[in-house]
C-alpha cells in the first residue's frame, strides 16, 4: 500500500511539472525572426503567460529583453559543448565569432566555468555571466548613438 501511495505522488509530480523546453533546427526567433541553423547557440524563454519563445542566441534574447524586460520567467541557454538546455543562471558566456562565413559575433554559453575559459583563451576573450551580456546589449544603445 505504501508503495502504492509513492507511486501516486511520484506521478502526481511529474504531470504538474511543465516538460523541459526543447529548441530544434528551424525553429524562427522570436527576435530576430531568423530561422535556427545552429542550435548550440539557441535559447528558450518561458514567459510570464506560460508561453515559450525561442531565440537565435543569448544575444538576441538579451535585445529582446531590451524591449520586454518583464516578459521572462525562465531562460535557458545552449550549452555549447553539450547542446544540452541550462538555466541561464548558470551559465557563463564568452563573446566571439560565431559564424565563420558572415562574421557574426555573439555569445557561446558554457555550463561549466572551465570551458567558458578555456574558449575565453581561444579566442582572447573573456567570461561573463548573464547580467554582463544584459549590460552589454542594453549599451550598445548609447554606442550606436554616439556614432
Amino acid at each position: 500500500m505504501r508503495y502504492a501511495v509513492v507511486a501516486v505522488l511520484g506521478l502526481v509530480l511529474v504531470a504538474c511539472s511543465s516538460p523541459p523546453p526543447v529548441i530544434r533546427a528551424g525553429d524562427t526567433c522570436v527576435g530576430c525572426k531568423r530561422a535556427l541553423t545552429d542550435t548550440k547557440f539557441g535559447v528558450q524563454m518561458i514567459g510570464t503567460s506560460g508561453q515559450t519563445a525561442t531565440f537565435h542566441t543569448p544575444g538576441c534574447l538579451a535585445r529582446y529583453l531590451k524591449e520586454h524586460p518583464a516578459e521572462a520567467k525562465d531562460i535557458f541557454v545552449t550549452d555549447y559543448p553539450s547542446g544540452k538546455l541550462i538555466p541561464v543562471s548558470r551559465a557563463m558566456f564568452v563573446r566571439a565569432k560565431i559564424d565563420e562565413s558572415s562574421g557574426e559575433r555573439d555569445y557561446y554559453a558554457f555550463g561549466s566555468v572551465n570551458e567558458a575559459v578555456e574558449r575565453a583563451k581561444e579566442v582572447t576573450g573573456r567570461v561573463v555571466d548573464w547580467a554582463a551580456v544584459r549590460s552589454a546589449i542594453e549599451s550598445e544603445k548609447f554606442e550606436k548613438k554616439g556614432n
